[in-house]
């Protein structure tokens, strides 16, 4: 019930962001000389056309996080030769884990991807330093000179045209076909993106040799691949986080994108001060519940799992 609960939830909170991505069923009306959004059709609002790819991508991040968590405390319990009976299998299963949803994640980066290609081009461009409309060319690694408005790095050619649209001569829209002022921030976007993509790939990786370290060592060595994994629940964590960075920047100036920008946004209620005091509170709220919940995750671990007494 509790997972259940913790993606219905999560579902929720996607609409919610989805629909300032690609907003749907809804109309705009002028109530006391403001404009406000209604809707007029929920379920268009609610499945609007990126819902169910972000959400995908979402569920599937969570659902690595939980296995390199899964995979951190079983490789404890290896390293240090304790509840082997239990850390043993809880290897295996993790690294099945990984490597199935590792997987499954790239099939859903590459759909939700599409999206932002159909619905949000100027993002699309700004993840790929795509500066002249036409066939884009998909960086490995780089770096956009938005001065010079050119991006340099390793790319293949055509490459971003094919994962669109399976076809390297796709025209796609270029950032200088876009007003420099509906522009995001074009080099944190662009290297948050290619970072996530970069450790998306690199899970894939690990999922592999987890197969191969199953099937040579049983998991019982080696030591450095054991510590190494120890603190590998970290990695899901930064990819998630640099991963809501590129698609929340990405669509700025727009916090509904194409219909309201994020600075004709503020609140005809509340003072800056208010915002100010409430994102303090906030702060300070989550990390004390962080602090609590790593300790007791930390003192929990370190007590290992109760003993089963069978008769």
């Amino acid at each position: 019930m509790v997972a259940f609960g913790a993606h219905l939830s999560g579902l929720w909170i996607i609409i919610a962001n989805s629909w300032m991505q690609t907003p749907a069923g809804f109309h705009v009306v002028t109530t006391n000389g403001f404009l406000r959004a209604e809707i007029t059709d929920f379920w268009a609002m609610a499945f609007n056309p990126s819902t169910l790819e972000r959400y995908t991508h979402v569920i599937v991040s969570s659902w690595i996080a939980a296995s390199f968590l899964f995979l951190s405390v079983n490789s404890y319990f290896m390293l240090k030769k304790k509840h082997l009976n239990m850390a043993i299998p809880g290897m295996k299963i993790a690294a099945i884990m990984i490597l199935v949803t590792s997987l499954l994640q790239l099939t859903s980066g590459h759909a939700s991807a599409i999206g932002v290609a159909n619905y949000q081009p100027s993002k699309l461009a700004a993840f790929e330093g795509h500066w002249q409309t036409g066939p884009g060319d998909l960086n490995l690694v780089g770096w956009t000179d938005e001065e010079k408005g050119v991006t340099y790095g390793i790319k293949i050619p055509g490459l971003l045209s094919w994962l669109v649209d399976f076809n390297t001569q796709t025209s796609l829209t270029g950032l200088n076909d876009i007003p420099k002022e509906d522009r995001p921030p074009l080099q944190l976007v662009f290297q948050t993106y290619h970072l996530m993509v970069a450790l998306g790939m690199f899970f894939i990786l690990y999922g592999f040799v987890l197969i191969y370290i199953w099937r040579k060592y049983n998991f019982e060595g080696p030591k450095w691949f054991l510590k190494l994994s120890i603190w590998s629940f970290i990695l899901p964590q930064i990819a998630i986080q640099v991963g809501w960075i590129s698609a929340e920047v990405g669509r700025q100036p727009w916090i509904v994108y194409g219909l309201l920008k994020t600075k004709d946004a503020f609140s005809q209620v509340l003072t800056s001060g208010e915002v100010i005091l409430s994102i303090i509170l906030f702060t300070l709220i989550y990390l004390l519940l962080g602090s609590i919940y790593i300790y007791l995750f930390i003192k929990k671990v370190k007590h290992g799992p109760d003993e089963v007494i069978t008769n």
